[in-house]
């Protein structure tokens, strides 16, 4: 069965893709992964067996207005507090996260009536006596992100304030040294969520299953082949794009060069997600925008361009390669002005 499959996903029924598996995987099969490729966890998918049998991984941009799964975040987190009998409304929060899902939490904490401080860090600055709760969404590390030491600063400058492990372990018997009430009651297993999006209900994961889906049909039809707005749907874990840079080229680029090279038409609604999806990944041959902008007006896209050494110029097509320096001009006015 493995053998014949085009798109082999890491799902919790799925995973791990070991060595083992991804030996009885055709090389053209593609592993789309159900989390964005920042949130990737070694233990899910062995990256050295995908090398060695050619067959390409990626995430799924979980923001991408089809799939839009951080969107539910917030709630996740809104009923994990409740389930650890903090009601939130009215509450003091510290939200301990250092990754993209900060905003997303923090927003339907507020929402919801609670008064939340957010930081990267536990410090006693952070950290207020009427505290009620910290809600853990560390991203995860070999050892825990919640330590001995934060046990004990929590401990002595909030007693009572719970600690809501949402993502990122923690160490739980300096916890129970410190006297720290910990919730969930079970700790979840290494990297994973103590919440899952289906606390919430069906549609986040109908939606994230989706949305992996998608990702995996692009990348197993290729993405060479694929739209940039198709292409969005895609976070490429492996294989990375090349280091050299387009400009100077005077040697006929390879296909996988070719593939991992990407001229963005960015004129619709998903213009910045897809640019910030393919920068990530792709070597950026330039982006498309619509004429009409005055010089020196406000266009967020434009200025997401990957090009740090440079200034922008509004204009038809606008170029840069990786390296930061510009690309040889292909229309009559500047593409690229020295900063």
């Amino acid at each position: 069965m493995v053998g014949a499959a085009d798109i082999v996903t890491n799902s919790g029924q799925v995973r791990p893709l070991d060595a083992a598996m991804i030996g009885l995987m055709k090389p053209s099969s593609v592993i789309p992964l159900m989390y964005e490729s920042w949130e990737f966890r070694e233990a899910d998918v062995d990256l050295a067996a995908c090398r060695a049998r050619g067959i390409m991984v990626g995430g799924t941009n979980e923001r991408h207005p089809g799939v839009d799964v951080f969107s539910f975040l917030g709630q996740m987190a809104v009923m994990q507090l409740h389930e650890a009998g903090i009601p939130v409304r009215g509450c003091e929060l510290l939200l301990l996260c250092d990754n993209s899902f900060a905003s997303f939490i923090r927003d339907d904490l507020e929402r919801a009536g609670a008064d939340v401080t957010l930081a990267a860090e536990l410090t006693a600055d952070a950290l207020s006596p009427r505290c009620d709760g910290v809600v853990l969404a560390l991203q995860p590390r070999a050892e825990p992100v919640f330590t001995a030491g934060d046990a004990e600063l929590l401990g002595r400058t909030a007693p009572g304030a719970v600690l809501v492990q949402y993502w990122g372990d923690a160490d739980r018997a300096a916890l129970s040294a410190a006297g720290v009430p910990v919730w969930p009651p079970r700790p979840p297993r290494a990297g994973h969520m103590g919440v899952l999006p289906s606390a919430v209900g069906p549609e986040p994961i109908v939606r994230l299953q989706a949305g992996g889906l998608k990702a995996g049909q692009v990348l197993a039809r290729g993405l060479d082949e694929a739209a940039a707005e198709d292409l969005a749907y895609v976070q490429v874990l492996w294989p990375r794009h090349p280091a050299a840079s387009l400009a100077g080229h005077s040697r006929r680029l390879s296909r996988e060069e070719i593939m991992n090279t990407v001229l963005l038409l960015g004129m619709g609604p998903t213009a910045l997600s897809a640019l910030e999806s393919l920068a990530a990944r792709f070597r950026m041959a330039g982006l498309v925008r619509e004429v009409g902008s005055p010089p020196g007006g406000s266009d967020e896209v434009l200025a997401r361009l990957p090009c740090t050494c440079w200034r922008r110029v509004w204009t038809r097509v606008t170029c840069c390669t990786s390296s930061g320096s510009p690309s040889a001009p292909t229309t009559p006015s500047p593409i690229c002005t020295p900063g």
